[in-house]
């Protein structure tokens, strides 16, 4: 069976037949269970050979959840299916909990493999339940009472454009897209949309009762930026004009150094998984942060999103 074992862990997978449907309808009701006991299951020889493959392995196990608010673009491949984001190779991308800035969030995100070359990278996943007891009470606190807010800049051909984030055409739709979604907004003389958004940054699983580090505070923050990279677009725009930043609830910056212990804490409870071609892995969005590693440009994984969760729920 899938396991994950404790101290160093490793998500080891759990073989299963290749007629993926029926085998993962058979046994839906134990890989939830599997599911909210230890927040990944990692299923190998589902014979995934294709997006429809995959799209019908969603369909079998999830309720489909609409995707919200992308920081980078994803290719389309067809009904839930998605591919990797545009993201820097060479970088490491910190485990995060997908769509937490949002008011609508995948309670389950499942990633596969597809046949051909293999990943040259490794996901990343991290316990929010551990990180959250691993951090520091004063910077906890501080958090818990707080929250953060994301603030996000969309320049005219800089980065992702608001019509892609927001999915919308016009300057009336995105601007009734925010206020319909507790988004602060202004545009600025350039044309630039400048986005707020506060949010819990914890968040009290809906079936296991845990609290858990919920949130992209460490993700998409400026400390995340190397540190030329963070010289230049601070002193070009400041901190407020990046593409995005996260600060307090409040809107104050986050000091370094409490980055630094929020950082600290992820990488306690982070632990490694590697693919093999038509893996698939369901990966609870509530308990569990996920990212890469850095890769030399094969990274070619199938993304899809299921069983939504709203706003009202948050802690």
């Amino acid at each position: 069976m899938t396991a994950v074992a404790s101290g160093g862990r490793v998500v080891e997978p759990w073989p299963v037949r290749a007629d993926a449907d029926d085998w993962l309808y058979d046994n839906r009701v134990e890989l939830r269970q599997r599911l909210t006991e230890i927040g990944v299951v990692h299923l190998r020889g589902l014979g995934l050979d294709a997006p429809e493959r995959f799209a019908a392995a969603v369909e079998a196990l999830v309720r489909p959840c609409p995707r919200r608010e992308p920081f980078a673009p994803r290719p389309h491949l067809g009904g839930p299916v998605y591919g990797p984001p545009a993201w820097p190779s060479y970088r490491d991308m910190c485990p995060h909990n997908e769509q937490s800035h949002a008011l609508v969030f995948p309670g389950t995100l499942l990633l596969a493999h597809p046949p051909g070359a293999a990943a040259t990278g490794r996901t990343l996943l991290a316990d929010g339940v551990e990180a959250l007891s691993r951090l520091p009470s004063r910077v906890r606190d501080a958090f818990v009472t707080r929250g953060w807010m994301l603030v996000r800049n969309f320049r005219p051909y800089v980065g992702m454009g608001w019509r892609q984030a927001f999915g919308v055409e016009t300057v009336a739709e995105v601007e009734a897209y925010c206020a319909g979604q507790s988004i602060g907004y202004e545009w600025l003389p350039d044309g630039t949309l400048r986005t707020r958004q506060a949010r819990a940054s914890t968040f009290v699983h809906p079936v296991t009762g845990a609290t858990a580090w919920f949130n992209e505070i460490a993700f998409l923050s400026e400390w995340s930026l190397q540190p030329e990279e963070r010289e230049v677009l601070v002193g070009a725009y400041g901190r407020t004009g990046l593409p995005f930043n996260t600060f307090f609830g409040d809107g104050e910056p986050v000091p370094a150094e409490d980055l630094a212990a929020v950082q600290e804490a992820i990488d306690a409870s982070t632990f490694d998984l590697s693919w093999t071609p038509g893996d698939l892995v369901l990966v609870d969005n509530v308990r569990m942060g996920h990212g890469r590693t850095a890769h030399d440009g094969t990274w070619p994984l199938w993304e899809a999103q299921g069983d939504p969760i709203p706003a009202v729920d948050f802690a």
